[in-house]
């Protein structure tokens, strides 16, 4: 799939389908972790949760940059608020 940025008419960027072979690897994975996720202590999940909160702190981050650097204008509408970049940790 390619978006295409209606005021340009050039491609935003490339979407990669799955197929049903990635869906099946994928829950087969979700499937074997899941054993070990819920053997892990609480205090483990919680480490493991705050480091992929940071993650996604950081992708979203670089993401707003790109976008920024792009010149896309945010539109504003149905409530967005600049603090859609950010996740909260403090659950």
């Amino acid at each position: 799939m390619q978006p295409i940025n209606p005021y340009r008419q050039d491609v935003i960027m490339e979407i990669l389908a799955a197929d049903t072979r990635d869906l099946e690897d994928a829950y087969q994975e979700a499937q074997r972790t899941q054993v070990a996720w819920a053997e892990a202590l609480p205090s483990e999940r919680s480490l493991i949760m705050r480091r992929a909160a940071e993650i996604m702190d950081g992708m979203a981050l670089r993401k707003g940059k790109i976008v920024e650097a792009a010149g896309v204008q945010r539109s504003g509408g149905a409530g967005e608020k600049e603090e859609v970049l950010s996740i909260r940790r403090d659950i």
